[in-house]
């Protein structure tokens, strides 16, 4: 392991020293993406948040699987892999299956928070055009794949990287102020102040996150046992929030239940949540992680009803706010805390 870092998979500082080194043995031919490259190489903290280039002679066998109206996806066989660091050395092993998908760059960080975008590419079909290469995984989209997979996940190997990925897609859509209000829809993601008709802010975004983070711990969605109605929503604005599974670290609880605060201004911003997993990812309250793992891995995430609640409904109902089914606009938030104790 390297002297200069904590952690065994990533030395930031050893990162940038061979990406700035290997600056001048490739390009893209478009000067644009080689800085959206360069920068996320000179600012990963992890490994696997930066991007690489990848030329088309590397990928082999590819064959379209799917088009539709955002991107058409192709599936590849990529001759090398993702660089990684072994002791003070950086290498690759062998090749691995991606995908392929087209895409607008600046929605680069904006895609799938499962899947690792590992670089891009130019199109197969157009080499006037580009596309991102990415984890190539039969379960993209976020629910499924904790569902499926979550009993084999630890925090060091698989969720904190992801949870990294999330948090980072959200600082840099917060930097951009990006004008999309609509980041998470499900009525469980929805900040208690938007049900009550207030106007979206930043730390709406961040409601939502903590309610991902609840995701992590138990492979479901919260509230899955009854509908997303208006009793819910009802009671998400008065305080309820998904039960914390036994098990999680305490480090995680306390980040999390701050995200999930009733008043906006009490939850962190998305550059604080960033920090604060990497710092975990980097051996901070290492401790904690590796207890739960040896009891979250061997819990039957697959019938968690001594956990949550078992689901008995399988109605999901998205919520379309209007006047018409927001809560009263005079009722304020109270904590968890605050409903369970009746007050």
């Amino acid at each position: 392991m390297c002297e200069k870092t904590t952690n065994p998979a990533w030395c930031q500082e050893c990162g940038i020293t061979y990406f700035k080194n290997n600056f001048s043995n490739w390009t893209s031919g478009n000067q644009k993406i080689d800085e959206i490259i360069k920068e996320t190489q000179m600012n990963s903290k992890f490994p696997v948040d930066f991007v690489e280039w990848i030329p088309p002679e590397q990928l082999e066998q590819v064959k379209k699987i799917n088009q539709g109206g955002f991107a058409t996806v192709y599936s590849a066989f990529w001759k090398q892999d993702p660089i990684s660091m072994f002791g003070n050395e950086f290498k690759r092993t062998k090749g691995i299956q991606v995908a392929l998908k087209s895409a607008f760059l600046q929605k680069i960080w904006k895609r799938s928070p499962v899947l690792r975008c590992y670089g891009l590419t130019k199109r197969p079909e157009d080499a006037e055009k580009y596309m991102l290469v990415m984890q190539y995984v039969r379960d993209s989209d976020l629910q499924n794949y904790l569902s499926k997979n979550i009993n084999r996940m630890s925090w060091f190997e698989a969720k904190l990287p992801i949870l990294a990925s999330i948090a980072n897609g959200l600082k840099i859509i917060h930097k951009e102020d990006t004008k999309d209000k609509e980041i998470f829809g499900m009525l469980p993601f929805i900040a208690p102040e938007i049900i009550n008709g207030q106007p979206y802010s930043q730390k709406s975004d961040v409601y939502s996150f903590g309610i991902i983070m609840w995701m992590f711990t138990s492979g479901s969605l919260p509230f899955h046992n009854r509908e997303y109605d208006l009793g819910l929503q009802f009671e998400i604005f008065n305080g309820i929030r998904p039960q914390i599974i036994d098990g999680t670290p305490p480090c995680f609880i306390n980040l999390m239940k701050k995200c999930w605060d009733p008043k906006p201004e009490n939850r962190p911003d998305s550059s604080e949540i960033y920090n604060e997993v990497c710092s975990w990812y980097y051996l901070k309250n290492y401790k904690e992680f590796k207890a739960s793992d040896k009891i979250l891995l061997s819990q039957d995430m697959q019938n968690i009803e001594h956990l949550v609640a078992k689901n008995t409904s399988g109605s999901f109902l998205p919520l379309h706010l209007n006047r018409q089914n927001n809560c009263r606009n005079d009722l304020k938030p109270t904590s968890a805390a605050s409903q369970f104790r009746g007050k």
